[in-house]
């Protein structure tokens, strides 16, 4: 324990049924759950609801026929917010081969995560007004594009007019 609690990644161990037997000071800091907490809980105190039961079926599948299971997945911290992991669970292997525990490495992505959905908009976003045919074109393109990434479903572009208001001059709602 001594080397896995000075790692930066988050390190969990579980038993075959999923159950938390230790965790590391960086999955404290990670999650926002002591040890204590979380020893002796379902590693599924975790999940965040936006994997399908498929996602989580398959990383079962995989680690109890001794396989790696690596993947970038949305979990909730005990604040309720969400965050980015990049994850890796290996099985230990017990006296008769067979998996015993497993370990799971997690690095918190999310800004990474962040900062590649911010640059696939700017690209996005630069296509469409190099596509455009007028301003009034590229603002509706680009509101939609804003609205799509973002969840919203609704947006308005105001401007100042030369009455020195400002003016509604593009508006989009998802249908």
């Amino acid at each position: 324990p001594g080397v896995v609690e000075g790692l930066p990644s988050a390190v969990t161990v579980t038993d075959v049924d999923g159950t938390i037997v230790y965790v590391n000071p960086a999955w404290e800091r990670m999650t926002g759950y002591r040890s204590s907490e979380a020893v002796g809980q379902s590693a599924r105190m975790l999940e965040s609801g936006i994997h399908s039961p498929d996602f989580y079926q398959r990383l079962t599948e995989t680690v109890l026929a001794g396989g790696v299971f690596e993947a970038e997945v949305t979990n909730r911290r005990k604040d309720g917010s969400l965050y980015i992991e990049e994850m890796s669970i290996t099985p230990v292997p017990g006296p008769d081969g067979s998996p015993a525990y497993f370990v799971n490495l997690a690095k918190d992505i999310s800004e990474r995560y962040r900062s590649r959905q911010r640059l696939a908009l700017f690209e996005a976003a630069t296509r469409e007004l190099a596509a455009a045919r007028d301003l009034a074109a590229a603002y509706v393109a680009v509101l939609k594009l804003v609205c799509e990434t973002t969840g919203w479903v609704y947006g308005e572009v105001w401007e100042p007019g030369p009455d020195s208001l400002l003016h509604c001059v593009a508006s989009w709602q998802s249908p």
